[in-house]
């Protein structure tokens, strides 16, 4: 196939690739801009604020342009790659394997990013979202950094510039703009995936080195040498004060290290057994069979001595051989077999650590402890290819065969099937789900989910089939407990992917990353109705559900053994609604199970009841991350959040009084279906009707700027106001109408008196289609200060809207069709 040469062809045709994206700022349902992909996966990434990053996109994208993002004062990828060179001759074994792991992940750019590596590390990548639908600014500068890099590529290779590269360098990079052309041009946010997965691993290999430095300065300077020790991983306590420390967690760094320390002791046992190889060949070639077991009085009866010596010298050949095969045999079951236990025990655990953690990130919970999942991915598969190793040593000396070794024929069989089933508990245990739905889906909307297996390129079948079925919280905790179950699915999942049939797909390996991918696009769910009455309504709203994800993996041994192994995993817990009435409660579920779900749960238990103030922490969470935070970005710790009088505001709602000392313990109940105090509604609907006001694009910003008090009662509002100038006016949520953004104001009445008035209250509804927020205050005269003190003009000046034109520029070039209706008598 033929590519044009000219840039020109390819800036047309990537011009001509117009992706269809939803824009965050249009009206999107709150929680699909909050999925638990939302967030950039480096957590030690210090990001900008979503104000800072508008900035980079107030420009028009109409046109490519090049230097899209480059600010090489700001970035934090400057001088990575030179680091990294250092550390590949000077840092510890560990590091280095981490740097060959990564070399081989991503050997499609690593000549783009050798040649290129000034260009790359200015840029701030982190700023374009891969993991959420991204905005039309994202894609315009997506495309302008593809043809940058494109053009870049072509004008090197065609330089002197490029006349020391060498030969693989050159096909590199030819192999990559030939990857840009079939790929990246059609989808530019790919590349960009492609390049930030590189640096993110580079920062964390770095980060890693300079932690086991440390680390081993304070082993030195305690002393200790902890190893069995190393792996004792305590379980959180999903009702515990959040205030309580944290629990020592293994992290994935220290598991790599010990992989690669374990890796080292395989690497050794097969240089050992080159050594016995080389002299049982001999010997098979001296003896022309199999090495027997030769009896010493056999010789003794020789009367050459040469002879004598020679079968003497034989029999201490076969019996040193012997011994050494023994010997390394003996390695794997008193060493190498319970530190590879230990290590997948670890890794396992982090697996779940990491599907804890993807359900409080639901709710605005990042963990810094929380482990990541391209980090994940770096553990499983060097350890999968660390127990294949193994097996493979075990396979080749079983083979090293002698007369009457029934026992050790024995031991090399045990060891063979303890390496394949601790493989085999890596391949059913490492699938997750990468991207998460939301847990509130309306029924025959379209989602995506994505699932990863973190064995990668170490599955010896990266092509399998998974299928997906909607299953309710009976069957799920059934399979949790492997019990017997007819499977009985509630809804029926449709899936209209290329790659497979309805309620099914294949698995994809993506050679840029060394990911093996399942990818559900274009799913829906199909549910009977079951709302209809209130009662029943509220059941639809309560009901848990999950997604099922099977697959069967074609895995074949070493020593030719073949097997099918079935993996399982789950979706977070799922609340499927029929029409939108049921959002608010369905939420409600779903928050509490994210939020206090008990520990090592088998099915979706969660506690009754939880202290006041951890039910406070998790609303507060959830409010930053909807109302504070950008769709994409970590959420917003800096911002005002749920403050101690918004907090004393919503603890005086929920109980309908002054609250003095503790506040009792809260129950799910109290929160979702027990109703307000003189109110028809319960306290969560009136929360989240104010966070789905707050987090649209007509209050957000107003919010976040510190223009809209919200949380403060009427009558304390007012007390506030009589004590300011007369046209001072707050912006509060109302108490009685669910989504109400009020203005309360304190003027002047005819008398002259001073008199707080309430002015009728709107919604997002009325911002969208009456008057926007910025036009009521630029319309209402009698409102002059924001309180305490801003001046109402240059709060609001910048967001007021166009006059409306004169009649004078409504002059229409066409004449007026008039009709004139005549009634005679």
């Amino acid at each position: 196939m033929e590519f044009p040469c000219g840039t020109s062809n390819i800036e047309d045709e990537l011009m001509a690739h117009e992706m269809t994206w939803v824009n965050p700022e249009d009206d999107v349902p709150l929680q699909e801009l909050y999925s638990p992909q939302s967030t950039l996966d480096d957590t030690n990434l210090q990001i900008m604020s979503a104000t800072d990053v508008q900035e980079y996109f107030v420009e028009d994208f109409d046109e490519l342009r090049n230097n899209v993002l480059d600010d090489p004062e700001n970035s934090p990828y400057i001088g990575n790659l030179e680091k990294l060179q250092s550390l590949a001759y000077n840092a510890s074994e560990v590091i280095k394997m981490q740097i060959h792991q990564y070399t081989s992940d991503f050997q499609g750019s690593m000549a783009l990013r050798k040649c290129f590596s000034n260009m790359i590390e200015k840029k701030l990548w982190y700023i374009i979202l891969c993991n959420i639908l991204p905005s039309q600014d994202h894609i315009n500068a997506a495309k302008s950094i593809v043809m940058e890099f494109y053009n870049s590529v072509e004008a090197y290779l065609s330089e002197s510039a490029s006349i020391g590269l060498s030969l693989p360098d050159r096909d590199s990079l030819l192999r990559w703009q030939n990857q840009c052309r079939i790929s990246y041009i059609g989808r530019p946010i790919e590349f960009i995936d492609v390049i930030q997965k590189m640096l993110n691993k580079e920062r964390s290999i770095i980060l890693n080195a300079q932690g086991l430095e440390q680390t081993s300065n304070q082993q030195q300077q305690q002393q200790q040498t902890p190893t069995t020790n190393m792996f004792v991983v305590n379980s959180g306590n999903g009702a515990q004060s959040p205030a309580a420390a944290q629990q020592q967690v293994i992290g994935t760094a220290l598991i790599l290290n010990e992989i690669s320390l374990t890796d080292s002791m395989v690497m050794e046992l097969r240089v050992e057994f080159e050594k016995i190889f080389k002299q049982y060949q001999r010997l098979q070639t001296l003896l022309r069979a199999r090495v027997p077991d030769i009896d010493p009085g056999t010789f003794q009866q020789f009367q050459d001595p040469e002879q004598k010596a020679a079968w003497m010298k034989v029999y201490q050949e076969i019996n040193t051989c012997r011994e050494d095969k023994r010997t390394m045999m003996d390695k794997h079951f008193s060493d190498l077999i319970e530190r590879l236990n230990m290590i997948i025990n670890s890794v396992l655990t982090e697996i779940g650590r990491y599907r804890s953690s993807m359900a409080l990130k639901m709710i605005g919970e990042e963990r810094g402890d929380a482990p990541e999942i391209d980090r994940l991915q770096d553990c499983c598969k060097v350890l999968g290819q660390v127990v294949q190793n193994a097996m493979d040593h075990v396979d080749r000396l079983s083979k090293l065969e002698f007369s009457n070794s029934g026992e050790e024929g024995t031991k090399s069989r045990k060891a063979m099937l303890i390496y394949q089933e601790m493989f085999k508990n890596l391949v059913k245990n490492c699938i997750v789900i990468d991207k998460h739905p939301c847990q509130v889906v309306m029924k025959e909307k379209k989602f995506i989910v994505e699932l990863r297996h973190l064995l990668g390129t170490a599955l010896p079948q990266t092509q399998f089939e998974t299928t997906v079925s909607l299953i309710d919280s009976g069957t799920y905790k059934k399979l949790k407990q492997d019990e017997p179950v007819e499977m009985r699915e509630v809804g029926k999942i449709k899936v209209k992917n290329s790659g497979g049939g309805n309620g099914r797909t294949r698995s994809t390996t993506n050679t840029d990353t060394g990911q093996v991918a399942i990818k559900f696009n274009n799913m829906s769910i199909s549910i009977a109705a079951r709302g209809g009455d209130k009662t029943k309504s509220e059941t639809v709203a309560e009901e848990k559900l999950t997604m099922l994800f099977r697959s069967t993996i074609p895995v074949t041994f070493c020593n030719g053994e073949s097997t099918s192994i079935n993996c399982q995993t789950f979706s977070l817990p799922l609340v499927v609604t029929t029409h939108g009435k049921q959002e608010a409660d369905a939420n409600a579920t779903i928050f509490w199970d994210n939020a206090f779900q008990i520990p090592n749960r088998i099915g979706f238990e969660v506690y009754e009841s939880v202290p006041w103030e951890n039910w406070l922490y998790y609303l507060d969470l959830f409010w930053r991350r909807h109302c504070e935070s950008e769709p994409g970005y970590a959420v917003n710790m800096e911002g005002k959040g749920l403050d101690s009088s918004a907090r004393q505001f919503i603890t005086n709602t929920f109980f309908g009084t002054q609250v003095q000392g503790a506040p009792p313990p809260v129950s799910w109940k109290q929160v979702s279906r027990n109703q307000l105090p003189k109110r028809e509604f319960s306290f969560w609907t009136w929360f989240y009707k104010i966070v789905e006001l707050v987090s649209s694009p007509y209050v957000k910003k107003f919010w976040k700027k510190g223009y809209v008090n919200g949380f403060i009662s009427r009558q304390s509002c007012e007390a506030l106001l009589v004590t300011r100038p007369f046209g001072t006016f707050m912006l509060r949520f109302s108490e009685s109408k669910l989504g109400y953004l009020g203005i309360t104001v304190f003027t002047r009445n005819q008398a002259g008196m001073g008199n707080v008035i309430n002015l009728e209250p709107d919604n997002i509804h009325g911002f969208r289609h009456k008057r926007s927020l910025p036009g009521n205050m630029k319309d209402l005269r009698q409102l002059e200060v924001l309180y305490p003190d801003i001046c109402k003009d240059d709060a609001f000046r910048e967001y007021w809207e166009p006059e409306n034109k004169s009649p004078d520029q409504l002059i229409s070039p066409y004449v007026q069709k008039l009709c004139k209706v005549t009634i005679e008598d």
